[in-house]
């Protein structure tokens, strides 16, 4: 990994909650609670790329340059719509378990010898987490995926690449949505994608946020 992709990794900074069952607390009022309806596996996590365009549901942040906008979809990926067009998403960018992202542009990203000289060749780099582990991604090709279509990219061998996945950087939490809320525990062997609301009794329940 070179000096310029390292860099952008330490700049990428994720602050994430804690988990712990809480002993003094007042239970009184508390009869809303969550459960988790969703889970994901270590091998499904990591199932990251190009998918066909998905409607947008949860709007999360954004990150516009003069060719594309980046759309977040919480938890789930990000969405991809051309800067000009502003409406439909034309691809998405499927990230799960993600819960913030950074671009950087005009990136070296290798350097090439041609007719005896050195060549360097620049790109947009997307990172994001991925759970506990940070993907970033080569935008050079976006143009290209959004003329054509992702299959028709990557088809041609020009779709979105993914650079050297880093495993185990941050620490993630089966959480769920909402603060100062008691929820059945989760499986802490696989992670959860989903969450729903359900009336819990609070005498009985053994994980609050």
């Amino acid at each position: 990994m070179n000096s310029n992709k390292k860099a952008l990794i330490f700049l990428f900074v994720l602050t994430l909650s804690s988990c712990k069952v809480e002993d003094n607390i007042k239970i009184a009022d508390a009869t809303d609670g969550y459960r988790v309806s969703e889970y994901l596996s270590e091998s499904e996590v990591q199932k990251v790329g190009l998918e066909a365009a998905s409607s947008i549901k949860n709007p999360g942040k954004i990150i516009s340059t003069s060719t594309y906008i980046l759309l977040e979809e919480s938890n789930h990926g990000i969405h991809i719509l051309p800067y000009q067009k502003q409406g439909k998403p034309l691809a998405f960018l499927k990230i799960p378990l993600i819960e913030d992202f950074s671009l950087q542009e005009n990136v070296l990203l290798e350097t090439t010898i041609k007719d005896k000289k050195e060549e360097k060749i620049y790109g947009d780099v997307l990172i994001a987490n991925n759970g506990k582990n940070l993907v970033s991604f080569d935008l050079r090709n976006i143009s290209t995926v959004l003329s054509l279509g992702y299959k028709r990219a990557d088809s041609l061998g020009l779709g979105l690449k993914v650079l050297e996945p880093q495993k185990d950087i941050f620490r993630f939490f089966n959480l769920p949505p909402a603060k100062k809320v008691f929820f059945e525990c989760p499986d802490t062997t696989r992670y959860a994608l989903e969450w729903e609301k359900i009336l819990i009794d609070p005498k009985k329940a053994k994980c609050f946020n």
